[in-house]
């Protein structure tokens, strides 16, 4: 049996850190380990890569471009909440 071992995703920019209420807007989130299994062709993690956005309990699909980043797109805000910045990691 085989065992795979990556290094959590550390994020140190996003851009753009502001879009408009109604989302729709992608982000480029960039850091390290975004693509952990980019040289490695037996494993696609590629569908299990997603950007939670913690205050609007929202996840949503990250596109991986390659190691240090990914892309995803920004939901609607609601309820007087706006999306800023950077929400979550677990890398606080």
């Amino acid at each position: 049996m085989a065992y795979w071992y990556y290094n959590n995703p550390v994020l140190a920019k996003l851009d753009p850190n502001y879009g408009p209420d109604e989302g729709g807007n992608e982000i480029i989130l960039m850091g390290s380990s975004m693509h952990p299994f980019i040289d490695e062709t037996t494993i696609n993690n590629a569908n299990d890569t997603f950007c939670i956005f913690s205050d609007l309990n929202i996840k949503t699909p990250a596109r991986l471009i390659n190691a240090t980043k990914m892309a995803c797109t920004v939901p609607a805000s609601f309820d007087g909440i706006s999306v800023t910045g950077v929400d979550f990691t677990l890398n606080n």
